[in-house]
């Protein structure tokens, strides 16, 4: 039997929401950072990857690395008083 090799590094992901009125933002999903693009190139690939090639022009979107997403998560509900558990509710797992 053969020993299992290191664990591919995971490259990250990306969220992506779409602006649709004003400040109002709206879930699209999540996308695999893809190796070796620039920080531009790769989050241009996020929305590119979660809307199939769908995005039109003036639509407005904004793409967070999923790692930020979290903290910001976890932050925004320990300050309501909510503690971390509750980030169950908008869970980014597959």
């Amino acid at each position: 039997m053969t020993e299992p090799g290191p664990r591919p590094r995971s490259a990250g992901g990306y969220v992506v929401l779409r602006e649709i009125a004003g400040d109002i933002w709206h879930f699209v999903g999540v996308a695999d950072r893809r190796p070796g693009l620039r920080a531009e190139a790769a989050r241009a690939q996020a929305v590119h990857d979660v809307t199939h090639g769908a995005a039109g022009p003036g639509e407005v979107d904004a793409v967070v690395l999923q790692s930020e997403w979290r903290t910001a998560l976890r932050l925004q509900l320990v300050r309501a008083g909510r503690g971390c558990m509750d980030a169950e509710l908008v869970s980014l797992e597959r």
